[in-house]
């Protein structure tokens, strides 16, 4: 898989940014320097304030320092109950943090959002992202499991629930 995955990312970025789709022209937006610093969440936990790609990028964000502490309580929040993919990327963390390995990695970041779909309390956005080289340490004493940098494209739906948006689904396009 590590072979066919910069062809297939290429192919997707270039599907993705040039809009060929039967939809109209999308709008990817680049992430902007100003939201190159961190994303806050209100002191509740929520992203209170923000729009559905804010809380895109601050989920990434929340997950980035769960990484680094082991601590996935601020992403959480910015998840909705429902959301089983959620828990199957935070999951990994909590055990390696819970058997002593650790994340060395910034971990992920946004390169840009195309939002796809907007209906009723839901909207579906196509975020690039790009996982930062580093490495694993899975337990105490074990050895680090080295990685490249990786790129992918994938769709997060969020959901309206109590006037904030929640991330309920992550999946990838590649």
């Amino acid at each position: 898989m590590p072979h066919r995955l910069p062809a297939a990312l290429a192919l997707s970025v270039a599907l993705v940014l040039s809009g060929c789709s039967d939809d109209p022209e999308p709008k990817v937006a680049p992430e902007p320097s100003a939201l190159n610093s961190p994303a806050t969440a209100s002191p509740s936990g929520h992203a209170s304030g923000l729009g559905p790609e804010g809380v895109v990028r601050a989920w990434v964000e929340a997950r980035n320092e769960a990484l680094e502490e082991g601590n996935t309580t601020a992403v959480r929040k910015l998840s909705s109950p429902s959301c089983k993919t959620c828990e199957d990327l935070l999951r990994p963390i909590k055990t390696v943090h819970a058997e002593g390995g650790e994340f060395d990695t910034p971990g992920w970041r946004v390169a840009g959002t195309n939002i796809k779909r907007e209906g009723r309390g839901q909207i579906e956005i196509d975020t690039a992202l790009i996982y930062a080289s580093g490495s694993t340490t899975p337990s105490a004493g074990a050895e680090p499991v080295r990685y490249g940098e990786e790129k992918h494209i994938a769709v997060f739906r969020l959901v309206r629930a109590d006037e904030i948006w929640l991330v309920d689904f992550i999946g990838y396009l590649s």
